[in-house]
Order: structure tokens, then sequence, then C-alpha cells
């Protein structure tokens, strides 16, 4: 029912290719994803019964909710970036508004990029006691962490710097209820170990 132009199809592949370092396979079925979110989005608008957005963050924040449930996964900045032809700055707000309308929804999502993005490394000593150093690739996978920690009562438990986009706890912590394994409980394994 809906007709693509192949050379303009054809154009968005190469230029997540070029833009984003895509490789082809990973960048075709990026755009695919976005066209089919573009229909969803499309036919939500004419027959949906919620509000429709009428921020352009907002708008793009929905479409962008499409492109991620289709391709099974959050997108980084940089591809937002590509997908919207924006800057880095608005990538990051449409970026930042979708996470905050629609978390329920992507949860999942967000939770293996977060995984995916997450470097442990061992901090502290036998001195000074041994810690957990998780580095995050992007900003929202470390919003994530954040979030997921916040649910789980253990946010107190760590240091956080949004500057480095790193968390930092104590292996083992004396939470309520009993011990807590911190990098357990966002299903992250130790150096050396695969994620769970």
């Amino acid at each position: 029912m809906v007709k693509v132009d192949v050379g303009a199809l054809r154009q968005a592949v190469d230029r997540f290719v070029s833009l984003a370092g895509l490789p082809e396979p990973a960048a075709e079925a990026l755009v695919e994803a976005a066209l089919q979110a573009a229909v969803n989005q499309a036919l939500e608008t004419i027959g949906g019964s919620g509000a429709v957005p009428s921020a352009l963050t907002a708008s793009r924040a929905d479409e962008l909710r499409y492109v991620c449930l289709r391709s099974g996964r959050v997108l980084s900045q940089r591809e937002v970036g590509v997908l919207f032809r924006t800057t880095p700055a608005n990538a990051r707000s449409i970026l930042t508004t979708m996470t905050a309308t629609y978390e329920q929804a992507l949860h999942e999502e967000f939770v293996k990029e977060m995984r995916d993005a997450a470097k442990v490394t061992s901090a502290g000593s036998a001195n000074s006691g041994l810690r957990w150093k998780v580095r995050f690739s992007q900003q929202s996978a470390y919003d994530t962490a954040r979030a997921e920690l916040e649910r789980l009562g253990l946010l107190n438990f760590i240091d956080a710097d949004s500057s480095a986009l790193t968390i930092e706890f104590d292996q083992t912590v004396g939470a309520p209820g009993g011990e807590a394994d911190i990098l357990a409980r966002l299903g992250l394994a130790a150096p050396g170990r695969r994620k769970g």
C-alpha cells in the first residue's frame, strides 16, 4: 500500500552508513524500522484517541518511540541526529523526551541498551574496600542505570558522576532486607564474566 522511492531509500541507508558508521545491513534495518514507525505514527495520529504531540521535540520523541520498538533497541544519540538531521543537542533532547514520556513502553529496550553500553572495571583496594566502577558509552544508558537503581531502592549506595557517565559502588552493600549485589541487580557481570 505504501510506495517508497528506491533512490531516496538508498540515500537514507547511505546516510546511516557514512554518518552513523553503521554496517549496511544494520543501516537497512534501521531505515526499514523508521519507515514502519512513520506509518504507525501516522495511523495512530489519524485513528488514535490520545492527545497528539504538538511540539516538534515531543512529536519526534513519539516517532522515535516507534522506531525503537520496531528496531528492538534504543537508538544512539548519533543515530537520532542522523534520523532527524539535527544537532547533537537536539538529538539528546529528543532522546530525553522519549525516555521521560515512553519509559514504561520501552523499558526492556532501555535496560538492554544500558547493559550493552556498560563497561565494568574494579576499583578500590583491599584496604579501602573493593568497589565496581561502571562507565556508560552514552547519556541515555547512564540515565537508565540511575533510574533502575532508584526503582530498586539502591540509589543511595552509589557515587555518580554524570559528566563522566560513571557510577561507582561497593561490591556488596548492606541494603534494607540484607546484602545487595548492585552489579547483579543491574544485570551486569564482573570483568571477565558474561553479562546477565
